[in-house]
């Protein structure tokens, strides 16, 4: 099996990772996609996969990172404001990739236009301008593109469209309705799945998506710690849990579990190597 999105360098697992890392293996968990959600997450993530075979990285920064007008101390890291930070983190980000050979794709990147989709224009606006800097750091070093998308599926995928990004793309922890994920599915992307298609209520147009989703566009990921499956719901989540999400979609489909496994695998393998 392979967590193609998962964050084992989050402090979440800092009393337990190397047991947490064990117990993956010993379901069956075979490969593992660290993914950087900031400059110094995407740092961690490359150090940890660094110490593991059957570990790789992918370095981005997530749209809560976007840069404001007010440089932020958590999430940014170069000087100044705007459109100079921007301009400093990606090239850090870059950088980042060039100096490591564990780093396969760039992400997670995107827009999250919040729980409600209600967000003030300036945002909107600052998370776009970082997005589409690292779809054009992604095509530049010819990596795929693992993107953040919440609320703002129409907006996504007209940014991808116009920036006719060629290389391939995964929609991460999908949770939009079929149509959202058929505008995906016809610009070429993968469509992953998180623990939420497991989940027992408010999930029927996520379920609906992996139900039609073409096996080979399709994903899995734990996004651990989030997300936790059924029967884990609720707990912290880790990579020995994939299994149930394969599950959920093998029953959701009238599949085998091992029909799903195979699929998947081969789909992260050929995007990661």
């Amino acid at each position: 099996m392979v967590d193609s999105h998962c964050h084992l360098y989050f402090p979440e697992f800092e009393q337990d990772r190397v047991e947490t890392i064990e117990r993956a293996r010993k379901t069956g968990v075979s490969f593992f996609v660290q993914v950087g959600a900031s400059l110094a997450d995407s740092r961690q993530a490359v150090e940890l996969a660094d110490q593991y075979d059957d570990m790789v990285a992918s370095v981005g920064i997530h749209p809560h990172c976007a840069p404001s007008p007010q440089p932020s101390p958590v999430w940014g890291e170069g000087e100044g404001e705007g459109v100079a930070r921007l301009t400093q983190d990606v090239e850090k980000l870059k950088e980042l990739i060039l100096r490591n050979k564990k780093v396969v794709a760039v992400g997670e990147c995107g827009l999250d236009f919040g729980k409600n989709g209600e967000i003030e224009d300036e945002e909107k606006k600052a998370q776009i301008a970082l997005f589409e800097a690292q779809i054009a750091l992604a095509q530049d070093l010819k990596l795929p593109l693992i993107i953040h998308c919440r609320n703002a599926h129409k907006e996504t995928a007209q940014i991808l469209q116009t920036t006719h990004y060629s290389l391939p793309t995964i929609i991460h922890c999908f949770t939009g309705t079929w149509l959202d994920a058929k505008q995906y599915l016809d610009l070429g992307c993968f469509i992953s799945f998180s623990g939420i298609v497991s989940f027992k209520k408010k999930a029927e147009a996520i379920q609906e998506a992996a139900v039609k989703t073409p096996l080979d566009r399709l994903l899995i990921e734990t996004d651990a710690p989030y997300l936790a499956p059924e029967p884990h719901r609720g707990k912290r989540n880790e990579p020995a849990f994939i299994g149930n999400i394969i599950q959920s979609i093998a029953d959701l489909r009238g599949l085998s579990f091992d029909e799903i496994e195979k699929t998947t695998d081969q789909n992260a393998r050929k995007i990661f190597g």
